[in-house]
């Protein structure tokens, strides 16, 4: 099983420090969502072809891969953000990372219903953007895109050949009621990458929990996606950045990686 995390479970660890322990504890890969104050991928290797050459060496002499960047590129809001999304592609492609996450809505919840068109033609330029490229972008199930039909019939109605889908297990499950295999069914084709999480909800408020002691679905999930013969990456999606309350990101990656191991 392919075991990585996300930045966002470190704000305060420096990139040595992040390679350094996913190595220590046998991850496989690291998924960059910031590094320290800075969240846009691109500012943190400013492009620098020499400094983005001996970045890749280095990961590839201690077997480490880059799986994930993860951009705050919002489907929503289209044209605004089509440029920064072909950056990170461009940053991805330099850097031989397979994957860039788009978000569809700001939140995780679900808001007001978004301009179909303009969701549809940010898309395509995406797809048509990665063609030729090592990079698959991938539209993360958040806001109203934690509705897996809606994704599925966007896919579809856009005819989508380089574009993907990073299933975050939370979202389908908490704001549309979707079980695993629903949601595999609907999205089996796309899913490229997968966000595991685990959370209660207590007084109308999510409630972020390490894997294994919240009420999500996660074997479940897990066991629909061997069903399709998924291979891909699991990612531990820790969001200390955004709770500073939860636990420090050591600790709780150990947790994840035992249970992941025990259980699959």
């Amino acid at each position: 099983m392919k075991l990585c995390f996300s930045t966002l479970a470190c704000p305060d660890w420096d990139f040595m420090k992040i390679v350094s322990t996913a190595k220590e504890l046998g991850f496989s890969a690291i998924e960059i969502s910031g590094l320290g104050g800075e969240m846009y991928a691109p500012s943190i290797w400013q492009y620098d072809k020499e400094k983005i050459q001996e970045t890749r060496r280095y990961l590839r002499s201690i077997r480490l891969p880059i799986a994930c960047l993860s951009s705050h590129c919002y489907l929503h809001e289209g044209p605004q953000y089509l440029e920064e999304a072909k950056e990170y592609i461009d940053l991805a492609h330099e850097m031989n990372v397979p994957f860039v996450r788009l978000l569809g809505d700001r939140n995780p919840e679900p808001g007001e219903r978004v301009d179909a068109d303009i969701a549809k033609e940010f898309l395509k330029k995406l797809d048509e953007y990665a063609s030729g490229s090592k990079v698959t972008p991938l539209l993360e199930t958040n806001g109203i895109y934690a509705n897996s039909l809606l994704v599925k019939n966007l896919f579809t109605e856009c005819s989508l050949k380089n574009c993907g889908v990073l299933w975050d297990i939370q979202h389908p499950y908490l704001y549309y009621r979707e079980d695993g295999a629903y949601t595999v069914s609907n999205l089996k084709e796309y899913i490229k990458f997968v966000h595991i999480k685990d959370s209660v909800v207590e007084n109308h408020r999510v409630v972020y929990k390490p894997i294994g002691e919240g009420n999500l679905p996660i074997r479940a999930c897990v066991k629909a996606l061997k069903e399709i013969g998924y291979k891909g990456y699991y990612s531990l999606e820790w969001v200390k950045r955004w709770h500073p309350e939860l636990s420090d990101a050591t600790e709780i990656l150990v947790k994840y990686k035992q249970y992941m191991n025990a259980k699959f």
